[in-house]
This record gives structure tokens, sequence and C-alpha cells, in this order.
């Protein structure tokens, strides 16, 4: 059986660097559910 995924998806484009996908300022993050809340915060849709 295979799994089954909805949600909203963002489509960037090529060369994202990694401070787009997850800024540096960020990094003393450690707790998953509050990194997740700053990932692709670089970015704007």
């Amino acid at each position: 059986m295979k799994t089954k995924i909805s949600g909203k998806a963002i489509v960037l484009g090529n060369n994202i660097d990694t401070d787009q996908i997850y800024p540096g300022r960020f990094l003393e993050i450690t707790n998953p559910i509050e990194i997740g809340k700053r990932c692709l915060s670089g970015v704007s849709p």
C-alpha cells in the first residue's frame, strides 16, 4: 500500500543555497518542531 501525502508545495528555482533552506541565524535551535517552523523562512513564496 502506498502512502498518500497531501498539502501545499512551494516550487523554487535552481541553485537554492542552504541559507535559503535554513538560515544560519537559527542554527542554535535543536527542537525539530521549531526547526520546521523556520525552514524556508528566507524564501518568499
